[in-house]
């Protein structure tokens, strides 16, 4: 390896421990930390350097509620936005020529299709599994999405993704506030270093492989934007790994080694915060919120404990030299003592219904921090049989309080991931050949979600839609021309997208105006027929010395 190729490794490296030491970045840290001890168990003591494989993350935790609250956002999160028993987004066309289109929007459902068939064939849906429980908890997860290794030019090896765990990860924003810069830190052993990088491994990890092939060590991942100068797209937007937009390089902290270069036309690492202070990079959500309440039942749960244990073996009262040799308490023992009515058990005086009063409060608070009271339908014991209408009223409430974070979910998370989805399968040629007009117009199209949160934010268009056509029919018993207003071809149109109704079920707009002139000739037709054989009548009935002449 070249000393050029060193120096580059030595300045990256201290560019990302600069941001790794950062003070925003080791605040959160700490609290990430705390929230990850009470909140996320299985990565508590992650944050400090105590990795310990297999061990013990609970020892201080003494109440589950805000771990089980947590995990159930999380799989709410999972089954509402991106359900992998369902295609949770839609490819559409912006303008209606393309939409007027059958064969182009054949090959846009096909390539929705193709699309929902990779996230289905990759490991997408368990990785994200530990990232929504990460974004629930400590208010912010990391996604790396990079296409399969292929084993052969030409073929396309499907998709993978890796949840990178917070305490490996420093990030920074552009001047948008959108995350393009990413340092990762991390250890492989020396057999998954060779396997990545092979021959360009460096020498000591190779002698590591035949020695100690568990061995592990330090590296770099720095993606970041390329200087614009030294970015070469052709005509069809491809470039070789060094010349995209946005630069990979994997260093060997021992060498200070750049043991891999490539590159990405998009960021490949979706960041999606809960929510952000201004100024601020690193998200903040429900458990930072949660935390002082957590802390408080976790405090209180571990004084019950103890106070239970008083109560159900009490400490025992003894005059001084009363008992003759040791104590004993186990099951048939004897104890000899002086006196025994100087030896006497001791009654706790704690409060159990206080305890609890406080234990259900602080639990009750935690719950509806992570928003549990609006995501899960309460026992019907307590509400009996609710109606549709008051459990689309619960998805309603949930989607209020829960929108500004789905929108920010979709901003930062789903349509960079269905966007990259797509540009992926076009350049590595997974999708279908392009119909005639997209071959001449090119490709334009607009994501659409078809979850039940984004479901139940449109609802509303068709309940207000339904209530004023209704209105507008009852004054129509008065006024007949008030219909006039009335634009139903739109009307079927705006509910058809958000009930979404797939496109081969929608009858094109050329098609339904060619029905509608066929059916408009054939009334017409039969308008005139109609008409004849009622003059044909009239002229039957008409004497034949009446005929005029």
């Amino acid at each position: 390896m070249s000393e050029e190729s060193r120096d580059i490794g030595r300045s990256f490296i201290r560019k990302a421990d600069k941001l790794f030491a950062s003070p925003e970045r080791e605040n959160a840290r700490t609290t990430w930390e705390i929230l990850s001890e009470f909140i996320l168990p299985n990565q508590s003591g992650i944050f400090v350097g105590d990795d310990t494989k297999g061990g013990k993350k609970t020892a201080r935790l003494f109440d589950g509620t805000a771990p089980r609250a947590n995990s159930d956002l999380a799989a709410a999160f999972q089954s509402t936005i991106t359900n992998p028993a369902s295609k949770w987004s839609k490819l559409a066309f912006p303008d209606e020529e393309r939409n007027n289109d059958r064969e182009s929007l054949s090959w846009l459902e096909d390539t929705n299709n193709r699309i929902h068939d990779a996230f289905n064939a990759s490991n997408f849906d368990t990785q994200l599994s530990k990232n929504y429980l990460a974004f629930c908890s400590l208010a912010t997860m990391v996604l790396f999405h990079e296409e399969s290794e292929r084993e052969m030019a030409g073929t396309f090896a499907g998709m993978r993704f890796e949840a990178w765990h917070l305490s490996q990860v420093a990030f920074a924003e552009n001047n948008l506030g959108a995350v393009d810069t990413i340092y990762r830190k991390f250890n492989w052993t020396a057999k998954q270093a060779f396997e990545r990088f092979k021959e360009l491994t460096p020498v000591k990890i190779i002698e590591a492989v035949e020695k100690d092939p568990s061995k592990e060590f330090e590296f770099y991942h720095c993606i970041f934007p390329r200087n614009p100068k030294e970015v070469n797209l052709n005509e069809q937007g491809l470039a070789k790994a060094t010349e995209r937009p946005f630069a990979s390089l994997y260093i060997s902290k021992d060498e200070s080694e750049v043991v891999e270069e490539g590159g990405y036309y998009e960021f490949p690492v979706y960041v999606n915060r809960w929510s952000t202070l201004p100024g601020e990079v690193y998200g903040r959500g429900p458990g930072h919120l949660a935390l002082p309440d957590v802390r408080s039942l976790n405090k209180v749960k571990q004084l019950s404990l103890s106070a239970i244990a008083k109560a159900v073996n009490p400490p025992l009262l003894a005059v001084a030299r009363n008992v003759i040799g040791s104590l004993r308490l186990s099951p048939s023992s004897v104890t000899i003592v002086k006196d025994i009515n100087g030896l006497k058990e001791m009654v706790p005086q704690a409060r159990f219904d206080v305890t609890q009063f406080a234990v259900d409060d602080l639990r009750a608070s935690i719950q509806s921090s992570f928003f549990i009271d609006k995501l899960l339908l309460p026992p019907r014991t307590e509400t009996g049989e609710m109606t549709a209408f008051e459990v689309q009223q619960r998805l309603e409430q949930m989607q209020k309080v829960l929108g500004p974070t789905l929108s920010r979910l979709n901003s930062e998370f789903l349509s960079p991931l269905i966007t990259r989805m797509f540009k992926m399968l076009l350049r590595a040629g997974a999708l279908a050949p392009l119909p005639p007009m997209l071959e001449e117009l090119g490709i334009d199209i607009d994501i659409t979600f078809l979850n039940s949160l984004s479901r139940s934010q449109q609802a509303e268009d068709v309940a207000n839609i339904t209530a004023w056509v209704q209105e507008l029919m009852q004054l129509a018993q008065a006024d007949p021309t008030v219909l006039d207003n009335i634009n139903s071809d739109g009307i079927a149109s705006h509910i058809a997208k958000i009930r979404s109704v797939p496109d081969v079920a929608v009858m094109p707009a050329e098609q339904v105006e060619e029905i509608r002139a066929q059916r408009a000739e054939a009334a017409e037709k039969q308008q005139q027929m109609d008409q004849a054989v009622q003059m044909a009548d009239v002229a039957a009935k008409i004497p034949q010395g009446d005929q005029p002449q």
